[in-house]
């Protein structure tokens, strides 16, 4: 049962906590999501993604890698056994990747492959236009390219050196970034926009999701190919970590700095997708109960931020249950950074829900609609010493979307995602 109280631009709603993470995100009008390997194996898996979420993302399966097996041949065998899962159960799918520096197939990645530069931008439009004609119609969003800026706030990756350093891209080398001519960028978007032109275009990059020298590279980025009709959504990756560290990091996410980023990218006109949200600890000793504390108020921070900003629009999270999760073999001693462990309950068998599961359930939950406080223009304001929240009148909105004194620190030495 569901009470509604309208009053004064607020709406309150009654929810039982027994109600699943896609219920809740389908009344808040939000995509809710999870990058995947390969459903039907085990059944759970199946049962947990059609319970719990309304949007699907092959976690590998779409990579240039695994799609383009040679100049001339395409194989999609595992993305269209997830796609097809995705929209046989009316999920809003995202498209992931077409240009990354990563995972690229071994004909094009290796040295002795060395195009021209306008041989290299018809490989792409082949490229892009066969994969997105393929799956017309399938798709809602597209990552077309991902991860351009360099990490630790360096600058473009530049494309020179070792073709497999973490810094370079083949892309960027084979279009001329050695004279800082990076505009294969706006031509894959371009060749996508050609190739579909009812499907949302998306930027993805890590990092870059608060204040900073790499967002506000991305910034720029976006800003231009916003102003050339060629993106629509900003995705911001969100690998987070909370506790202590022995990785170093590059700064702190404060959430008032991703409302001000979220505020500014959603003034260009985009929308905002948390496209590869995980939120990993240490692991080694075993967490004790005030981290994982923290790292269920990081879960309900990020989606009440998320919800705050009627510009974002989805929060999909980079794997389903902690043991298929990227983190523990790419970043040492870290681990349990999804919504479910690897247990399974009740029936027909789920994974177990996690404190994580909780904190965004907590969020979806809360009383205040927080869209409709935005679009009312009501000011969001610090909780007080006594946990309330409070309108410009003075009135009791319950507790306030999010910690300021909260904080997570991001990793920049371990190699990034698989």
């Amino acid at each position: 049962m569901k009470h509604l109280l309208i009053s004064l631009g607020l709406v309150v709603v009654a929810q039982t906590s027994a109600q699943t993470l896609k219920t809740l995100a389908d009344a808040r009008g939000i995509h809710i999501g999870a990058a995947v390997t390969f459903p039907g194996s085990p059944a759970v898996y199946d049962t947990t993604l059609n319970r719990e979420f309304n949007g699907i993302v092959c976690e590998n399966a779409m990579k240039f890698g695994s799609i383009m097996t040679g100049e001339n041949s395409f194989s999609y065998t595992g993305a269209d056994a997830i796609v097809n899962f995705g929209v046989a159960r009316g999920m809003f799918v995202r498209g992931h990747n077409f240009l990354w520096h990563k995972q690229m197939p071994s004909w094009f990645s290796s040295t002795s492959y060395t195009p021209s530069r306008d041989s290299t931008f018809r490989m792409m439009k082949k490229y892009i236009n066969a994969v997105m004609t393929h799956f017309k119609g399938k798709i809602n969003e597209w990552d077309i390219v991902n991860e351009a800026v360099a990490r630790d706030s360096v600058g473009m990756r530049p494309g020179t050196g070792a073709f497999a350093a973490d810094q370079n891209s083949k892309w960027a080398l084979l279009t001329d970034a050695a004279n800082h001519n990076y505009d294969y960028i706006d031509s894959a978007f371009a060749y996508a926009r050609r190739a579909d032109s009812t499907v949302l275009l998306v930027y993805n990059d890590y990092d870059c999701e608060g204040m900073g020298k790499k967002s506000n590279m991305v910034y720029n980025i976006v800003s231009g190919l916003k102003s050339k009709g060629l993106v629509d959504v900003i995705g911001l990756q969100c690998h987070f970590y909370v506790g202590p560290s022995t990785s170093g990091s590059n700064g702190a996410w404060v959430p008032s700095e991703l409302v001000t980023n979220f505020q500014r990218l959603a003034a260009l006109g985009l929308r905002i997708s948390l496209t590869e949200v995980d939120v990993r600890i240490q692991t080694s000793p075993a967490p004790d109960a005030a981290l994982l504390a923290l790292q269920r108020d990081g879960y309900k921070t990020l989606m009440s931020i998320c919800l705050a900003q009627p510009a974002c629009k989805s929060f999909f999270t980079w794997g389903v249950n902690d043991a298929q999760s990227w983190v523990p073999g790419s970043f040492s001693g870290y681990g349990v950074a999804l919504l479910f462990d690897n247990t399974s309950s009740g029936s027909p068998a789920t994974f177990t829900r996690k404190g994580t599961y909780l904190g965004v359930q907590e969020a979806l939950l809360a009383t205040t609609n927080l869209r409709g406080l935005r679009a009312n223009g009501l000011r969001l304001i610090p909780l007080d010493a006594h946990s309330r929240g409070f309108d410009l009148r003075g009135r009791n909105l319950s507790v306030f979307p999010y910690n300021p004194n909260f904080v997570i620190r991001k990793s920049i030495t371990s190699q990034h995602k698989q």
